[in-house]
């Protein structure tokens, strides 16, 4: 049987983590359905919102990160070209 409270640990930690925390969250929400445990089925719920969240938020900062390097790229593949035509 699942704990709930073993599920609070969706914050800060990969996304290939957050991702087989919430398929392990959705296994024991089956299970507390199953056994119609209201309270347990509350608590695994809150803990799948919070890896959903992380989850969201960890794709908003590559989203961030990945628009940065391409500018960086592109400035330095300029500069490159530059140096290229100088010599």
């Amino acid at each position: 049987m699942h704990n709930p409270n073993r599920y609070h640990w969706c914050r800060m930690i990969s996304f290939d983590q957050n991702e087989n925390n919430l398929l392990e969250l959705n296994n024991a929400m089956l299970d507390a359905s199953h056994i119609q445990d209201g309270g347990k089925i509350a608590e695994i719920s809150k803990s799948m919102h919070l890896c959903r969240t992380e989850i969201e938020t960890l794709f908003n900062e590559l989203e961030k990160l990945t628009a940065t390097l391409e500018e960086k790229r592109t400035a330095f593949d300029d500069q490159l070209i530059l140096i290229d035509r100088s010599e």
